[in-house]
């Protein structure tokens, strides 16, 4: 298999593994969802001047990645789950999108509404037309709840992700999407280059029993008529050719990176990229049992 480039960004930092060997090398991007700088062993311990066994948190793999790559310790993200997204995706400030904040899935926009959008609105931009209850900026923020892709609601909008410019590769998607506005038609991975492998567009969902939310059909929140939806409200999606071993979430879409990455290997001559997204560790805080009594049993 040819040379891969991998890059891991964990919410506040970045650590790669960059090989040029090859003209296109592979791409694997990983993302962790809200993991923090001491999260990691190998950070933890230089900050702290320790041995890595001494250190409550383990994260051999990561630990691994700083051993045999290069590992930044002036990096910067935004602390929340879609301008980290949107930013990364199009190489912009996610302010300039819109992205201000993180969408909720209970926040009305005008289209899940059914509603006239303002001038100098987008469809997907937050409702606040109600009284502001709670002073709470990561809820009454404006902030649009799809990245633009240049659907007919966009008018003309069209952001341009990487793997519209990644000419001659092959871009796949695993894991936590949160740029498509619950589902909306033109709003998916796949409308901004992605081959979907396994995606959910949310911000949060459980690691055990997690199946029923990837096949729901609609979001609570939306009120509009059906005659207004383009398309079935389907947010979830698992590519069929790709399915899961594993129970728990982690694991599970685990599964589905490792068989993508084994199957492109059966085509050398195909360079591809693999933007991963971990829901990881994201809440809810749900451990596999042992995890939880091996922690339990360790000094702190």
């Amino acid at each position: 298999m040819k040379k891969i480039l991998m890059f891991s960004v964990l919410s506040v930092l970045c650590l790669g593994i960059v090989s040029l060997a090859a003209d296109k090398p592979n791409i694997i991007f990983i993302m962790a969802d809200d993991l923090g700088y001491m999260d990691i062993g190998a950070y933890a311990a230089k900050v702290c001047g320790v041995d890595r066994s001494d250190c409550y948190y383990e994260t051999p793999n990561i630990d691994k990645l700083v051993d045999q790559g290069v590992a930044f310790s002036q990096a910067y993200a935004n602390q929340l789950c879609s301008p980290s997204r949107a930013a990364i995706l199009t190489g912009r400030y996610h302010c300039r999108i819109g992205m201000t904040t993180a969408w909720f899935d209970n926040i009305p926009n005008y289209y899940n509404q059914g509603l006239e959008t303002p001038k100098g609105y987008h469809p997907l931009d937050s409702d606040h037309s109600d009284h502001i209850k709670a002073q709470q900026a990561w809820k009454n923020a404006k902030v649009i709840h799809g990245l633009p892709s240049g659907s007919p609601l966009d008018q003309g909008w069209d952001e341009i992700c990487v793997p519209e410019v990644l000419t001659g590769y092959q871009s796949a998607f695993i894991g936590k999407w949160h740029l498509g506005g619950g589902g909306v038609k033109g709003y998916s991975p796949e409308s901004q280059g992605f081959k979907i492998l396994a995606h959910l567009d949310s911000g949060a969902c459980q690691y055990f029993n997690w199946s029923p939310l990837w096949n729901a059909k609609s979001w609570d929140v939306w009120k509009s008529h059906e005659a207004i939806w383009e398309q079935p409200r389907v947010h979830g999606s698992w590519n069929s050719s790709f399915r899961p071993r594993e129970k728990y979430l982690t694991d599970a879409l685990t599964d589905v990176a490792v068989d993508y990455i084994c199957n492109s290997a059966e085509n050398p001559d195909q360079p591809f990229m693999l933007y991963f997204c971990h829901f990881s560790v994201h809440t809810p805080l749900q451990a596999r049992p042992e995890d939880i009594e091996y922690f339990t049993n360790k000094s702190t």
